[in-house]
């Protein structure tokens, strides 16, 4: 037991520098000195890999060693320490000068005999514990190698525990982030919630159950409290529970946010009100939830449609040229339904066909053909003489495949009719946004322009 006494005390001494927690800067070349100490090593170094796993740097090193470049690095299997990265093992040289993976720069060329104890971090060799001797014939004992290979053991241990350490101070870090940012996002979103006069609510993002109203939010759809705490928002929206579910559960939960959506929801008198709704998916102190604020379009709407009223009327006195007033005619109903695409069929005089003759927001595709009657919705407006409001062009069964309409959803046709009641053409709008779907006030808006634009084509010169 004598013998092994000066190891026994290393071990313990280095094991209490461990247990006071010292930091790496000072553990590890205080390791060093004492395996340097220990077999009374010329030289002394610790390499250790680099951020990018693939090359080792000398991190500490003591003794006649001469000064290294600052962009020195070592790589796998090459010298003492190399080799002890690529075995695993210690390695044991008595004759440095001849050994064959020996490092060819000058810096080591006084080395004779070295050994290197390899560091381990989570079962990877991250590094090396080099001691050489740089005068005489040296044999290493077997206590030495011992206790090289027990201290690159403290050395590993101490660099792992300062990874775990750092790891812990990171995440804690970043937990006091999330929660300083998610208190703030807390008190912003409480306020808003209770002081604004816009109209808005919170739901859950699995049941979609409102969680909280605000006062505008009750006032808008008429629902006491308790009853609107108890209501979804399939109960507000008038898609089906799919199409919900696509928008709030796989659309907001990929993009986080969405655009502005425009439909006509459900109040508690059975009434429907026409808004504008923006969702959004944030965070609260304790579970993701989806916000969401309205905003009414009905008296905007109905403002807009007097005006595009007043304003096609004044273009019928004036006698403005017929493609003149139902070019802006168009465009004031694209305005007024805030849809993207609008078009005005005409009959051709032999009445054999219909065929595009004002295109807004799109241009008729190569493919465009004119039409007969029953051919596409067009074609059915033209046959029955009713408009034809289709939710999603793409799905419905008696669609045209034309290219430039491939991406309509919503399309709304309505009869341009005669004097002596023949369909003459046919005025219409179509929206290439998912899920957005013509209401009942927009239908009488537009039906009610079709009629002027019946009007315009009777009295109006071409």
């Amino acid at each position: 037991m004598a013998v092994s006494d000066p190891l026994y005390t290393l071990l313990r001494d280095t094991s209490l520098e461990l247990i006071r927690h010292r930091s790496l800067p000072e553990l590890l070349p205080d390791i060093l000195r004492r395996a340097q100490e220990f077999v009374d090593a010329d030289v002394a170094y610790m390499a250790l890999r680099d951020e990018t796993g693939d090359v080792m740097r000398v991190a500490y090193y003591r003794g006649t060693i001469r000064t290294l470049p600052e962009d020195y690095f070592i790589r796998r299997g090459e010298g003492v320490s190399g080799q002890a990265w690529a075995t695993g093992r210690v390695v044991v040289t008595e004759d440095y000068l001849n050994y064959r993976h020996r490092l060819p720069e000058p810096y080591w060329g006084s080395m004779r005999a070295a050994m290197g104890a390899p560091l381990f971090v989570n079962g990877a060799v991250w590094g090396a514990l080099i001691l050489a001797h740089t005068a005489g014939e040296k044999k290493y004992t077997a206590l030495e190698i011992d206790g090289a290979e027990q201290l690159a053991n403290f050395a590993s241990l101490a660099i792992e525990n300062a990874r775990i350490l750092d790891t812990a101070n990171a995440e804690i870090a970043r937990r006091k982030e999330i929660e300083a940012t998610m208190k703030r996002n807390e008190v912003r979103y409480r306020t808003v919630l209770a002081e604004s006069a816009t109209p808005m609510c919170s739901a859950d993002p699995d049941t979609l159950k409102l969680l909280e109203v605000n006062r505008s939010f009750l006032q808008l759809f008429g629902y006491p409290l308790r009853q609107a705490l108890n209501l979804t928002l399939y109960d507000l929206a008038p898609y089906d529970q799919d199409t919900v579910d696509h928008v709030c559960k796989e659309a907001l939960l990929e993009r986080k946010i969405l655009p502005p959506l425009v439909i006509t929801a459900r109040r508690a008198d059975g009434e429907t009100v026409e808004v504008e709704l923006r969702l959004q998916l944030i965070r609260d102190i304790e579970q993701m939830i989806i916000f969401i604020l309205f905003r009414d379009l009905t008296g905007q709407r109905e403002n807009k449609f007097l005006k595009v009223m007043q304003e096609t009327t004044q273009d019928l006195l004036r006698q403005r040229r017929r493609d003149d007033l139902l070019r802006a005619l168009l465009n004031r109903c694209l305005e007024l339904a805030t849809a993207p695409c609008g078009f005005l069929w005409l009959v051709a005089a032999d009445g054999s066909s219909i065929a595009p003759h004002l295109l807004a927001g799109y241009e008729a595709g190569k493919d465009w053909t004119p039409l007969h009657k029953g051919q596409g919705l067009v074609g059915k407006v033209w046959e029955t003489g009713a408009p034809v409001v289709i939710d999603d062009y793409t799905a419905w069964p008696d669609h045209l495949g034309f290219s430039s309409s491939r991406f309509f959803f919503a399309v709304a046709g309505f009869p341009l009719v005669a004097s002596a009641g023949e369909v003459v053409g046919v005025i219409g709008l179509a929206d290439t946004r998912m899920y957005r779907e013509f209401d009942r006030q927009e239908l009488q808006y537009l039906n009610q322009l079709a009629q002027l634009a019946s009007l315009a084509l009777q009295v109006c010169c071409e």
